[in-house]
Parts: C-alpha cells; sequence; structure tokens
C-alpha cells in the first residue's frame, strides 16, 4: 500500500489507517512490534523509517499529553509530524508553518478521541517555547493554530499608572505586582498579592500593552488573505507575509490530509 511506504504521507492518515486495521491497541506497541505486523499484513511491503516514525509520534500524541505540556517533546514530535526524522542530538528552528501545521495535526487527532480522553490546553512553557521560534523569523502575532502563544509572541505587558512599574504578566488578576507587593514573599513556590494592600485598593490601576504591537498586523493579513492590498513592504506587511506563507502551507498539509483520509 502506497500510503505506507510515501515517506509525505501524512501521520493523521497513518493514525486512521491503523487503528481502522488494528483499533486503539496498535498505540500502545513498540516500534519493531508495530513494524513487523504492517508488514505481515502487507506482504512485499517494506515500511519506509519516516512513515514508521510519524506512527510513532501520532501514537504518542493520542495516548499522552506531553506535546501539550513540556517544550522538548514538543520539539521533537514537530520533527516526527512533518519530517519523520526527530533527532534528539540536533536542536533545530521550526518554522512558524511547520508549527502550525503539526498543532493541526495533533489538534485533529486528539478531538478525534476526545470521547475516550479530553484534550489538554498548551501549557505556557510551549506557548512560550512557539513564541519564542516565532519571534526568531520575526512574527510577533501568531493566529490560529498558534494563537495560544500570541501574547507571548506580542510580549504582553502591563504598566501600573500609580508607581509607574512596567512588566511581565506574572498572573492574569490585573493587578500590579510592585504595588501588591507580590514578590515580598519567604516561598518560591507562591506568589500571592499582599491581602492589606490589595484591600486598601492599590495595585488595581494598571494597561494593558504590547511591546511588539499586533493590530497593525492582523489588518494587513487579513488584507492580503483577500487580496485586497497590495504588499506595502512595511514591516507589519513583511510580518504578515510570512503569516500567509505559513498558513497556506499548513493548509495544503490539510488538504492533502483530508483527501487521503477520505480514500481509506
Amino acid at each position: 500500500m502506497k500510503l505506507l511506504t510515501d515517506d509525505t504521507t501524512s501521520p493523521v492518515v497513518l493514525f486512521f489507517y491503523c487503528t481502522k486495521m488494528y483499533g486503539h491497541e496498535w498505540m500502545k506497541w513498540g516500534p519493531e512490534v508495530l513494524r513487523r505486523t504492517l508488514e505481515i499484513d502487507h506482504p512485499g511491503m517494506v515500511l519506509s523509517k519516516k512513515v514508521l516514525n510519524r506512527m510513532l509520534a501520532a501514537a504518542v500524541i493520542a495516548t499522552r499529553d506531553s506535546f501539550f505540556e513540556d517544550w522538548e517533546p514538543f520539539h521533537f514530535l514537530v520533527q516526527a509530524l512533518i519530517f519523520g526524522t526527530p533527532t534528539a542530538e540536533t536542536m533545530q528552528e521550526h518554522s512558524v508553518g511547520e508549527m502550525m501545521a503539526a498543532v493541526d495535526d495533533a489538534i485533529y487527532i486528539r478531538d478525534h478521541l476526545s470521547k475516550l480522553v479530553p484534550r489538554p490546553s498548551f501549557t505556557d512553557t510551549i506557548a512560550r517555547y512557539v513564541a519564542a521560534q516565532a519571534l526568531n523569523q520575526g512574527v510577533w502575532y501568531l493566529p490560529a493554530p498558534l494563537d495560544f502563544a500570541s501574547d507571548h509572541a506580542g510580549m504582553k505587558r502591563y504598566h501600573c499608572r500609580d508607581c509607574g512599574h512596567e512588566g511581565e504578566i506574572f498572573e492574569h488578576d490585573g493587578l500590579c505586582d510592585v504595588c501588591t507587593e507580590r514578590f515580598d514573599t519567604d516561598s518560591l513556590r507562591s506568589f500571592k498579592p499582599n491581602p492589606a494592600t490589595v484591600a486598601r485598593g492599590l495595585g488595581h490601576n494598571t494597561q494593558i500593552l504590547y511591546k511588539n504591537p499586533q493590530d497593525g498586523v492582523k489588518v494587513r493579513l487579513h488584507a492580503l488573505q483577500q487580496n485586497a492590498s497590495a504588499f506595502a513592504g512595511t514591516q507589519d506587511d513583511v510580518c504578515a507575509a510570512k503569516l500567509l506563507e505559513a498558513i497556506d502551507y499548513m493548509n495544503y498539509r490539510r488538504t492533502q490530509r483530508d483527501l487521503a483520509i477520505r480514500g481509506l
């Protein structure tokens, strides 16, 4: 069967094919068991190494939450989902398009299993990792499916109108860390505002701002998607053009995936 020997086969297609063949049991098998079983059931077929890696990556995403929680599994699973060649020896920069496509595939797999196990939200650790990768490529606004990391890409911050402090948002409670003495604590496990200062009304007069403003990019991205405006060469245009390329890459993979799934 071509999908088992084609290095470009979508991990989602492979996930559905294996589930159709073996039920959910295959997700627990080791690499050699999975490879031998498929080759026995398809005489004369030699399973592609990249295909096997994509199958294993899909199984990990289906049965574990590490892709949604820790940056290291996320990093290597993106490699496996997109390229089929994860490596623990080399840290690879992921393009925004690659991360979009991998997250789109992971969400598709977990949503399919939502009646058995709920899909977790991405942690702040993953959001910061994705934002760091995006910023390194000159992208500071992230639409779906990477929108969970957009605040970090835009470097969302707050400004206290009372004390003048400006800083990263540590807790989403709208309070100034300085005015409420959040970090004046003997424990590094809990950073909570001082109830006494909060009760006196201190720390509430804050303003949200972005170090990297995103509204202009949103407008330009929408205009470019609708062919409503020519490329103007501004910073917002450059960022929007990079996003347009990333979205096109994800949509291409999504279209190929959906066509293949219908053919199973």
